[in-house]
């Protein structure tokens, strides 16, 4: 295992702190591929997402969800910032754009 281990570390570039595929694993791949698919499709028909609808959702959807392991799951802050990160979401609000007077 050392020997696997050296060889890993010596492979990486010397500017990365973590090594390649470190981490935790995404708990359930479907579950990731819906959220991404419900959050566009309500973006796509104009409907507000907020944060708290995304844990929500994943926290209902993650009940229905086949390759979900025996892991318990629950759609935390943390969890919520991370899927975001990998999604590559983003949450504004909307600005409304007023029309300009016009000048007499």
């Amino acid at each position: 295992m050392k020997i696997n281990l050296m060889q890993a570390v010596e492979k990486q570039d010397a500017s990365r702190k973590r090594m390649e595929g470190g981490g935790r694993e995404v708990i359930s791949e479907d579950l990731e591929r819906s959220m991404i698919q419900w959050v566009l499709t309500m973006r796509r028909n104009q409907l507000r997402v907020s944060r708290k609808m995304i844990q929500r959702k994943a926290a209902e959807m993650f009940r229905n969800v086949e390759d979900a392991t025996g892991a318990a799951f629950k759609a935390s802050r943390g969890w919520l910032e991370n899927f975001m990160k990998r999604a590559d979401l983003r949450l504004r609000r909307r600005i409304r754009q007023w029309p300009k007077k016009r000048q007499t």
